[in-house]
């Protein structure tokens, strides 16, 4: 078998964050991993009444994560999805990512290609700009605690296997996830690795190291 291309971060992290998201995602997500079913981008409609269907729509919602007066309602209800790293690519100006960005909704992944299909991140004029995010490999947790029983351990592991899953959600169902604009006017969305070329949102096993890491496109508002 021919070896992929990792995408999973070689370096050291440059800071740590909190990543939200919507409970009814979170629900979501833990349905989809128990019963294995994914609808290929069409999940958001029987979630919430803000499903993304057209750039028009993703606009929308995306204006709406900018009013404060949307956060407090039913469906944008945020739990802590995992904590996770950043590195030195990830925006420092005017300020650097928040300490707890917020995962709005999500929108499928051929509408985020096709809303951004002129931007690229390699280009200086570029609107959209990409950053890594991660976390610790299981491999990693185990090189790092000499005792895998210990709590430290179990807590990294439950971490990871938290955003492992949620990266895997996203691939299988072909969608992308749509960050909330912060407090500086950025807007995000955040890519599983293989599909941030639009790829077919094929999947690999759970101990897959680009299972543990995203691309986060960001611009202002």
């Amino acid at each position: 078998m021919m070896s992929r291309h990792s995408h999973y971060p070689k370096d050291a992290p440059a800071a740590k964050h909190d990543l939200l998201y919507p409970s009814w995602l979170a629900h979501l997500v833990t349905h989809n991993n128990h019963d294995g079913n994914h609808h290929n981008g069409h999940t958001t409609a029987a979630a919430t009444n803000d499903a993304i269907t057209t750039i028009e729509d993703l606009c929308q919602s995306l204006l709406q994560s900018s009013d404060p007066s949307k956060h407090h309602q039913h469906q944008h209800r945020h739990e802590k999805l995992a904590t996770v790293y950043t590195y030195r690519d990830a925006p420092t100006r005017p300020k650097p990512l928040s300490r707890a960005p917020r995962i709005w909704n999500v929108c499928p992944s051929r509408l985020f290609f096709a809303a951004t299909a002129h931007s690229s991140s390699h280009s200086s004029s570029s609107l959209l700009q990409t950053c890594r995010m991660a976390v610790k490999c299981p491999s990693a947790i185990l090189r790092s605690n000499s005792n895998s029983d210990d709590d430290k351990s179990r807590r990294d592991a439950t971490n990871s296997r938290s955003f492992s899953s949620f990266v895997r959600y996203l691939k299988r169902s072909r969608l992308v996830a749509v960050v909330a604009c912060d407090s500086v006017g950025r807007i995000g969305f955040l890519v599983p690795p293989g599909d941030d070329d639009g790829g077919n949102g094929t999947t690999r096993d759970d101990d897959d190291e680009n299972n543990y890491a995203a691309y986060f496109h960001y611009a202002p508002l």
